[in-house]
Order: structure tokens, then sequence, then C-alpha cells
């Protein structure tokens, strides 16, 4: 009975904060100190809230007496207002964790997250396409993450995820070449997932079905990740002289090893240099 209530409990929250990024205002960099400028799919940080500017500043030991429970950094009494793009946001991370539960003891969990998903998968969709507030980035790269998981194995399958596919090609491809590298890059392995899942054959012909303008955009993304697959391989056995360089022919051997011992074992090199001392002293006296 209990879990009835708390899947009840969880689609009623998910019917009321699955849509309210549209409800997002435009300035949505107050308390997250991060622009929608990126670079190298990083976002700037920017200055913060003037509120907060050229105040006093205290660490958290100073401030320890003061403060409950705890005090210092073990504190958690300070906190903000969601923005409104945040409460979607969470309801795709819990939208993806309900696509991953099962219960071998009852196995109406399964089909109740499964009608959650189903409920809410056109709103889901309609995400992929928000751009009016400055992280919306943020919201699409989790959603697309989030997508690839739900259609694999650990998610709903490809079977049950099958009616649904066509919803989401539109609002991936729209992202493939977003300004945010993350959102992009979460876009294009979202597709390659349904490329994998699907197989090569049946995935492209479902694009070209829904929009044949998609195909050239679906190659290039695939053609790009198995080039950067492809690893080095090293060779079985050390190359030759001759191998690493054609026409090289064979190469001589190295010299031997030098001796510096004669036969009666004297050390040569002391010899010369005895030799040496005996000549230069010479050339001493020879000078005075």
């Amino acid at each position: 009975m209990y879990r009835d209530d708390l899947l009840n409990r969880l689609g009623a929250y998910l019917d009321e904060n699955i849509p309210k990024a549209k409800e997002q205002k435009e300035k949505s960099e107050q308390f997250a100190n991060l622009s929608n400028e990126t670079q190298f799919g990083v976002a700037k940080e920017v200055k913060g809230d003037a509120s907060h500017e050229n105040a006093t500043m205290f660490s958290c030991g100073s401030l320890a007496p003061k403060l409950k429970r705890g005090g210092g950094c073990m504190d958690h009494g300070f906190s903000r207002a969601q923005e409104p793009w945040e409460l979607s946001d969470g309801c795709v991370y819990l939208l993806r964790e309900l696509s991953k539960a099962r219960s071998q003891s009852d196995p109406k969990v399964t089909a109740k997250a499964l009608d959650l998903f189903v409920k809410h998968a056109m709103t889901l969709a309609d995400l992929g396409f928000v751009d009016h507030f400055k992280h919306a980035a943020s919201l699409k790269e989790n959603l697309f993450q989030t997508m690839r998981e739900i259609v694999s194995p650990d998610g709903i399958g490809k079977k049950k995820f099958r009616s649904f596919v066509e919803i989401f090609l539109d609002p991936a491809f729209r992202n493939t070449n977003h300004s945010s590298q993350n959102c992009a890059l979460a876009a294009q392995d979202f597709l390659l997932e349904l490329n994998k899942v699907y197989g090569d054959g049946i995935c492209r012909a479902i694009i070209e079905n829904h929009d044949s303008k998609y195909l050239a955009t679906f190659d290039k993304i695939k053609a790009e990740a198995n080039a950067g697959q492809q690893d080095f391989v090293y060779p079985a056995q050390p190359a030759h002289a001759s191998q690493m360089y054609p026409g090289a022919g064979a190469q001589p051997p190295f010299p031997p090893a030098q001796t510096f011992q004669s036969a009666s074992g004297t050390d040569l090199r002391s010899e010369k240099l005895q030799q040496i001392l005996a000549a230069k002293k010479q050339a001493e006296g020879q000078t005075k």
C-alpha cells in the first residue's frame, strides 16, 4: 500500500513541477554565479548578487558561536528558493530513476513507473526546445543524458521506448550543435545510444522516415564517434630497421664492446695515462 501511495505522490509532484522550466525568467544567474557564455563547455563565472558584494567576510570558526545546530560548516540553516528550471531538472532525474524501478514481488511498481514516463514523455521532449533562460543548456544536458539511460536495457528498454523515439529526434538534432559543448555532446550521445540499441539500419530508417534532412548530421556524428574510438595497436613483434625504413636494407651490426685490458691483465687506460703524464713532465723540463 505504501508503494502505491508513494508513486501517487511522485506522480503529483511530476505533474506540478516538470513544466516549470517554461516559467523560468530570462535571468537565471542571480544565485548560480554562472553565465550562459561557455568556453570548452564550461560556463564563465560572473559577478555575483550585488547584495553579497563589499560586505564583511567571516570564517566558519568565527561564526560558529552565533549559529544554531552544530555551528560553522556543519550548519544547514542556509538555503535559497529553487528556481523554476531547477524543479524541472529534478523531475528529469526523478524520471530517470523511476525508469530503473524493478520489483519482483510487486510487478505493479514497474508498470506504474512506466505509466509515469508515458504520461510525461511529451513534456520531457518539450524541455529540449527551451532556450529562453541562461542555464537552459544545463537542463538539456541532463535531459539527453537521462534519455540515454532510459532507452537502455537498464531503463524501460528499446521495445517500450520505440513509440517515443520520434518525439525526441527533433530536440536531439536541434541541440547537436549547441554553443555549450556539454549539451551538444549529450544530444549526440543520445542519438548514438539509439543507434546502438536499435541497430544502424533500423535507426537510420526511423530518422529518414521522420526527417531525411537529419541523415547528414547523423552520419557525421557516427563518423566522428568511430574516429575517436580507434585505439593505437602495438605491433606484435619489434619491427626490423628495414621494415620501419623501407629501402634501408640490412643494417650493420653494432661494434663489439671495447676492452681496456692488455693480455697481461694491465689496465690500458692506466698505462696511457702514465705515458701522457711522463710526456708532459719531460716537456716542462725542456722548457726550463
